[in-house]
């Protein structure tokens, strides 16, 4: 049995075999954070007025609330109608937002 100290807290753990079968289960057991939800948006507005329709939520997005991963910036800069992945995270001033990367699908999806 191994024990891991999470944050003050100390959780037992129980596993046999080799480091993946330990490593799987144990992340399914403390591993999920609720702190970040992963979301989608589309651009309605490009930079530096960025603009993004959350979906499945009656808001729109501004620059106030969210940051940009460098990948989207400069020369691949969003432009309206790019679907968007982003990070919606909790702080002490209301939810923000990190876009990671613009979202492409294949095939009709």
């Amino acid at each position: 049995m191994r024990r891991y100290d999470l944050n003050g807290g100390v959780r037992t753990f129980r596993a046999e075999g080799g480091s993946h079968n330990n490593l799987v289960p144990l992340i399914r057991e403390i591993g999920r954070n609720t702190d970040v939800e992963v979301r989608f948006g589309t651009v309605t507005s490009r930079p530096p007025d960025l603009r993004i329709k959350e979906d499945g939520v009656d808001r729109i997005l501004d620059p106030d609330d969210c940051a940009v991963a460098e990948r989207v910036t400069g020369s691949n800069e969003l432009r309206p109608g790019d679907r968007v992945i982003l990070l919606a995270y909790a702080t002490s001033i209301g939810t923000q937002y990190v876009v990671i990367d613009r979202l492409v699908t294949y095939g009709g999806a």
